[in-house]
């Protein structure tokens, strides 16, 4: 079951008790979901029944973990043979790594849309500063090269850039601010 089926069944659940002022009722999760005692989650964990976990049962220990292995383990697996080659391996990570960074890039555009007060898609340097002082608690040097980070020279930070810049922050052209002085005042 998914977590969007999970979470629906819980909201109305919740609701059907409130209509009928009683409490609702908790244990509507599948087992895969249920809490379980330590005792139950070595059992589950020892797959040979000897009552010791080798090092390939230990990983399996906390359900959670477990669970998202074997979905991890299902998706690498693409020609579900039960077993994961290095070039399934090796797909698996760059299409991690893709959707990893093309995130990371979408959160920077809305970071960037937040400071951006003239409504260009870019930071300007004194957007740039503002967001250094109200994100990071940091203002730049005098020497900050806010030339070196707009690396296609439109004269601003777009959320690629802002990306790069987040990656390697130059705290070397930088100065913290004191977290117990309001950014805001500085």
């Amino acid at each position: 079951m998914n977590t969007l089926a999970i979470v629906l069944l819980l909201v109305l659940g919740s609701f059907y008790a409130l209509a009928e002022d009683t409490e609702p009722d908790m244990n509507i999760l599948p087992d895969t979901y249920k809490e379980e005692t330590h005792d139950e989650e070595f059992k589950r964990a020892d797959a040979n029944g000897d009552g010791k976990l080798d090092k390939c049962e230990y990983v399996n220990i906390n359900k959670w973990a477990a669970l998202s292995n074997e979905e991890e383990f299902k998706e690498c697996d693409k020609n579900a043979d039960g077993f994961v080659s290095k070039d399934e391996q090796d797909a698996f990570l760059k299409k991690q790594e893709e959707d990893n960074l093309r995130w990371r890039i979408e959160l920077f555009k809305s970071t960037v849309t937040e400071y951006d007060t003239n409504g260009d898609n870019l930071l300007q340097e004194n957007e740039f500063i503002e967001l250094l002082k109200m994100r990071y608690s940091y203002k730049p040097n005098a020497d900050f090269p806010f030339a070196k980070f707009d690396t296609n020279g439109d004269k601003g930070i777009d959320g690629e850039e802002l990306e790069k810049f987040d990656a390697n922050i130059p705290v070397d052209y930088l100065t913290f601010i004191d977290i117990s002085v309001d950014p805001a005042t500085l």
